[in-house]
């Protein structure tokens, strides 16, 4: 069979012949055809698990940015509590203000390096004070 197969202008390897003949059922349309489905059935299981392993690292990666990021919260609310202040948000402007929970009420604060100054009332409500006067009331960050 071989040699009719070099005769036939086949290009084979002797070994590459013999395993294609087995793998075929000797080069019949049926076995050819089991041949090509099963190796598609093995290409698309090596695909599905190279999907379900790269899912997989993604979920890991997703994790590992949740819980950094998680950690990095706790990080921050430890620095609150060491430093005695608390995050507040202007809720007209979006803007975040790192404050003392223990400074006195009916103070004011000034911040040289932005300019504003914030005002705590008696309620222990902040206000920010923009540069025109203006107040604007500021809540805590949950």
């Amino acid at each position: 069979m071989y040699q009719q197969h070099l005769a036939q202008g086949g290009t084979m390897t002797p070994e590459q012949f013999a395993y294609n003949y087995a793998a075929t059922g000797g080069f019949s349309p049926e076995g050819m055809a089991n041949y090509n489905r099963n190796t598609q059935d093995i290409q698309q299981r090596d695909q599905a698990a190279i999907n379900a392993y790269r899912d997989n690292q993604q979920r890991n990666y997703n994790d590992r940015q949740n819980s950094n990021q998680r950690n990095d919260e706790i990080a921050h609310q430890r620095g609150n509590l060491l430093n005695g202040t608390t995050d507040y948000v202007d809720p007209n402007t979006g803007a975040q203000y790192n404050l003392s929970h223990i400074a006195h009420p009916n103070t004011q604060t000034y911040n040289p390096n932005t300019g504003e100054s914030f005002y705590l009332d008696n309620q222990g409500n902040y206000q920010r004070i923009d540069q025109n006067g203006w107040q604007n009331g500021l809540e805590e960050v949950e």
